[in-house]
């Protein structure tokens, strides 16, 4: 099971930040970073505890939006929420800029066990939007 759950999101994280290519970076500091990426951490976790898609697809960038499905997500909330349980909190680590991509990680505690969660963020039309996540 474990490694399949690395297998799925590595995966999903690897497609994803592909698609934020033509984009630019949220922030240069913690405090940029954390006023663009907390409302998305929130967004994240209330979709991954609610198993809604859509909670978190509307944060996508438009490329992640075409190429990340409902069906994605499914398989991946059913390979891990019975790993890792309900999340609970999510604290922020910290950031890293990679070239037109801001890594963001954070680390989360769930019922079963704690762990990151890595947000590929970019600005794409004036908005922060989600371009990959990352659970694991």
């Amino acid at each position: 099971m474990i490694k399949k759950l690395f297998f799925s999101t590595g995966m999903m994280l690897s497609a994803l930040v592909m698609t934020a290519a033509y984009c630019v970076p949220i922030g240069d500091t913690d405090a940029k970073v954390m006023k663009s990426s907390d409302p998305l951490i929130r967004a994240v976790v209330d979709s991954y505890n609610t198993k809604d898609y859509a909670k978190l697809a509307m944060h996508f960038s438009e490329e992640t939006f075409k190429t990340f499905s409902q069906a994605t997500f499914d398989k991946i909330i059913k390979d891990i929420q019975p790993v890792y349980g309900r999340i609970i909190s999510a604290d922020y680590l910290g950031f890293v800029g990679q070239l037109d991509n801001t890594i963001v990680v954070y680390k989360a505690y769930a019922e079963n066990s704690e762990m990151l969660i890595k947000l590929v963020l970019t600005e794409e039309s004036q908005k922060v939007c989600i371009s990959g996540v990352w659970f694991g």
